[in-house]
């Protein structure tokens, strides 16, 4: 950002950790701009000032992991995080695979595209080529059926290792993951809304009973999370397996056919 009004600024006590109440949201300061929301001594908070170091904004509310919490919350909530950084790790996997595959999709499918459209022309063009290349060795017509041959490889190569369809499962992939990633996100603000407001200020079994119900319900979505995202790389690995092992079998079934069939016609005399 070029404008000096959008500079950050951090700001935070210097009070040592061990001088901290053991029960630090008995002694927590409400937040100015959100009630109910409390921050420790500790906290570090970002405000944008201009270039006379006026504030312009309030702090941002903090969230839970900005907080000095129980440890059954912070168990909880560093599991979540965790899942979200495995997610974050196969989503860009799946990205950077999907940008590969797409490249060469389409250099083979534009190979095989000009190699059939040269072939197919080489017949046709035949008188005019005719007069630049003259030999005995080979004709134009044999030239063309090369080049429908390449492009036949081409087009053959790319089914038979599912780089076109590979290049599908992986922006399906992502779409799918993607899907999950928000579901479980819009969960997650449903239960950081509630905790930031209702951090407990005092010790009572109650907000004692409120954090772990909540804390258990967060352990609880991140093991689905992950549940839900494994679930989603397997189908994506069924479904290669499946394709792979289908066109390993058309193409030892075609080869069977191929060698029937010269087996079948007469030696040549």
């Amino acid at each position: 950002m070029s404008d000096s009004s959008d500079e950050l600024v951090t700001a935070s006590t210097t009070q040592p950790l061990k001088e901290l109440n053991p029960a630090p949201w008995q002694d927590a300061v409400p937040h100015p701009s959100c009630k109910g929301c409390t921050t420790s001594s500790s906290v570090k908070l970002s405000q944008a000032v201009d270039s006379d170091g006026k504030n312009l904004s309030h702090p941002v509310c903090p969230t839970i992991s900005h907080m000095n919490v129980p440890p059954c919350l912070t168990l909880a909530t560093t599991y979540y995080e965790q899942v979200q950084d495995f997610y974050a790790k196969t989503h860009s996997w799946y990205v950077k695979r999907k940008e590969k595959l797409k490249c060469y999709s389409k250099i083979l499918k534009f190979l095989a595209l000009l190699f059939g459209i040269l072939g197919a022309l080489m017949p046709v063009s035949q008188p005019l080529l005719d007069e630049f290349f003259v030999s005995d060795d080979y004709s134009i017509d044999s030239l063309g059926y090369v080049l429908l041959g390449i492009s036949a490889g081409l087009v053959y190569y790319d089914k038979m290792f599912g780089i076109s369809t590979g290049w599908m499962r992986s922006i399906n992939t992502m779409n799918q993951l993607k899907n999950i990633a928000n579901r479980y996100d819009a969960k997650w603000v449903q239960i950081h809304i509630p905790l930031l407001c209702r951090v407990p200020q005092d010790g009572s079994i109650e907000n004692w009973e409120y954090i772990l119900q909540q804390s258990e319900r967060i352990a609880k979505m991140a093991e689905e999370f992950n549940s839900d995202i494994l679930r989603c790389l397997d189908r994506e690995t069924q479904l290669w397996i499946t394709e792979f092992q289908s066109n390993l079998a058309h193409m030892q079934s075609r080869t069977e056919n191929t060698l029937a069939q010269g087996k079948q016609q007469p030696p040549k005399a």
